[in-house]
């Protein structure tokens, strides 16, 4: 436990907050939220790179987001930073624009509109996220259901059989 002095947490930083469960809620957790806004971006912006890559006069773009992705540690898996995936885009969002000399051209990098695209593909991401949990539930009873009929099965097999008397 942390010692709490002054009426603050100094480890409150540290810790996942749990949401308040009610009727009208959901199970899911602030962390689960968070870990999947992380794991949107990374998808997205994972899937924009290699647009970028592949784009004949984007590949400079393509170079700048590699390693902005990797100064902020998104395509880092071991990174646990709480709010990731918001502080990524409005990292990107704050970058000004560059202009870069390829071999004699002048190219002109544009983060908002590398940042425009994430969140785009981040919204379908997301949906097709969604879409995928909706089966959830019913996969969820499908599963108790067979464990509890495997259960009255063992069960009904271990009966001695008494026979009529």
């Amino acid at each position: 436990l942390a010692m709490v002095q002054n009426a603050s947490d100094p480890e409150a930083v540290n810790q996942y907050s749990l949401l308040q469960l009610d009727d009208a809620s959901t199970p899911m957790r602030s962390a689960n939220y968070d870990l999947l806004d992380k794991f949107c971006t990374h998808i997205a912006t994972d899937k924009i790179l290699t647009e970028l890559t592949k784009t004949r006069g984007e590949e400079r773009s393509a170079v700048w987001l590699k390693e902005f992705m990797s100064k902020q540690g998104l395509g880092n898996t071991k990174a646990t930073e709480w709010g990731m995936g918001r502080s990524f885009l409005r990292n990107m969002l704050n970058e000004p624009p560059k202009v870069v000399n390829d071999d004699g051209e002048m190219k002109l990098i544009d983060p908002l509109d590398v940042a425009a695209r994430v969140m785009a593909e981040r919204q379908v991401v997301s949906e097709l996220w969604i879409s995928a949990m909706e089966e959830v539930q019913e996969d969820h009873l499908d599963l108790h259901r067979r464990f509890m009929e495997s259960c009255f099965e063992s069960f009904r097999i271990q009966l001695p059989d008494f026979g009529e008397a």
